[in-house]
C-alpha cells in the first residue's frame, strides 16, 4: 500500500520531466546562431571578398558598379543551408576605403536560432520574456498605400537593440510568431 504513492510520484516526476524537455526551441545540432554581429560566420561590416571566400563563390552586385550611384544591392545565398538575403552596402564616397561591406542579413530558414533560443515560429511572448532589460520595440506592418495608411493587425516586427551596439536584431511576425529574423546595421532614432 505504502509503494502506490511512490509510484505515482515516480510516474508524475516522468512525466514532467518528458513535458519539459521541449522548450520549443530549436534543438537541432545543424542550428545556426543568430546574434548582434550576424547569422554564423556571416558577420554585419564584412567584405564582400570576405564574404565570397565564406561562401566560396563570386558575387555580382551590378547596383554597386563603380558608376552606379547606389550604395546598397542584395543578393540571395546560402550558407550551410540557411537561404539568406545579403544587402552590401558601399561605404560612403568621404570613406578612403570605398569598401562594400554587409549591411543587412535576413532568413526564414527554420535552422536559425538566437542565444537566447529564439527561432523560426517562436511567439511574441517568448522573445519578450527572452529578452527582458533589452531595448523593445514592436511595430505592426502599415500598408500606407491606403488613404489613411491602414495597420495590418496579423503582421509586426520586433525590434531588439543593444546598448552597447549599433546592430539590432529584427523578428518580423506573422500572427505572433517568427516567420523571418534579420540582423541589420541600425541607423538611429
Amino acid at each position: 500500500m505504502k509503494k502506490l504513492p511512490v509510484i505515482v510520484l515516480l510516474f508524475t516526476l516522468a512525466a514532467c520531466s518528458s513535458k519539459n524537455t521541449d522548450t520549443g526551441s530549436n534543438t537541432n545540432p545543424n542550428a545556426i546562431t543568430v546574434s548582434m554581429n550576424g547569422i554564423g560566420d556571416l558577420k554585419i561590416g564584412m567584405k564582400k571578398e570576405s564574404v565570397e571566400k565564406l561562401l566560396k563563390r563570386k558575387i555580382t552586385l551590378p547596383h554597386l558598379a563603380a558608376d552606379s550611384n547606389a550604395y546598397n544591392d542584395t543578393v540571395s545565398c546560402n550558407y550551410k543551408g540557411v537561404d539568406c538575403m545579403v544587402v552590401f552596402s558601399k561605404e560612403m564616397p568621404e570613406d578612403t576605403l570605398n569598401a562594400i561591406r554587409v549591411f543587412e542579413i535576413r532568413s526564414s530558414s527554420p535552422l536559425l536560432k538566437t542565444r537566447s533560443g529564439i527561432s523560426i515560429g517562436d511567439d511574441k511572448i517568448k522573445i519578450i520574456t527572452a529578452y527582458d532589460g533589452y531595448r523593445i520595440n514592436i511595430m505592426p506592418d502599415v500598408d500606407y498605400s491606403k488613404t489613411p495608411p491602414v495597420k495590418n493587425k496579423a503582421k509586426s516586427t520586433i525590434w531588439l537593440f543593444e546598448d552597447e551596439s549599433d546592430k539590432i536584431i529584427e523578428f518580423y511576425l506573422d500572427n505572433n510568431k517568427v516567420e523571418s529574423m534579420s540582423v541589420s546595421i541600425f541607423e538611429g532614432d
